[in-house]
């Protein structure tokens, strides 16, 4: 499920206006595309993805090419929903940040880091959740 205030955020309200769809689709395109990178894609690394599959995946009608650049550039590419890093890569836009428990274990069970090199139970890069640390 998105996070509350995913609906009105700039960047999803930017992909309905890219796209040309109202607010709540775009809202759903966001959940279904969130849900395919946790079952495909756990680490958050699309690259070599088909702009055609990702539609059809997640059920998109539109222009599948259109649908890969607006999620590319929502404002600016510090604010998009796939990073197109230096070295080509194509990583899902804090996505090891804001992946559910189910990719987290997923990950931690194949011994594997999410592509940007956190740890599945760090919840910011490059830290590791202490559980010993008491709460204040």
């Amino acid at each position: 499920m998105a996070k509350r205030g995913t609906l009105e955020h700039p960047k999803t309200l930017a992909l309905a206006d890219k796209l040309g769809i109202m607010d709540p689709w775009a809202l759903g395109l966001l959940e279904a595309f969130w849900n395919w990178v946790a079952r495909y894609h756990p680490d958050g690394d699309v690259s070599g993805t088909k702009p055609s599959m990702l539609a059809r995946s997640i059920r998109y009608t539109g222009d599948a090419e259109e649908l890969w650049a607006a999620l590319q550039d929502c404002n600016s590419p510090a604010s998009s929903f796939i990073d197109k890093l230096e070295d080509d890569r194509m990583l899902v836009h804090g996505w090891s940040e804001h992946a559910d428990d189910a990719v987290r274990k997923r990950l931690l069970r194949q011994g594997d880091n999410f592509a940007d090199g956190s740890e599945p139970y760090a919840r910011k890069q490059g830290q590791r959740r202490d559980k010993r640390a008491t709460k204040v």
